[in-house]
């Protein structure tokens, strides 16, 4: 399909670009595909494991699949990785 040929697109000719894996993450959770979301977030995070927000995705995915440690743990690094928003969830959903 569309998203999977878009990751032939190459960012510096050797690396695959991690939006894009990060971009397909998210369309697959919105679809309710959680398996799918699951392995494009943590390509991103392969990819580019600095990357605050993808920790944030990836946390939100598994909120989503009820594994709420999961979700928490990477809540706190994508926050402790500069992506503040993470701590609201924090403060909402791992008590």
């Amino acid at each position: 399909n569309d998203y999977t040929q878009a990751l032939n697109c190459k960012d510096d000719g050797v690396t695959k670009n991690h939006d894009i894996y990060c971009n397909l993450a998210i369309s697959y959770a919105h679809q309710e595909k959680s398996d799918l979301a699951m392995k494009n977030i943590n390509e991103a995070i392969l990819l580019a494991p600095d990357e605050g927000y993808y920790y944030f995705v990836r946390g939100s995915i598994y909120w989503v699949m009820n594994k709420d440690a999961n979700a928490c743990q990477d809540y706190s690094k994508a926050g402790e990785l500069g992506h503040y928003d993470a701590y609201k969830e924090i403060q909402e959903k791992c008590k």
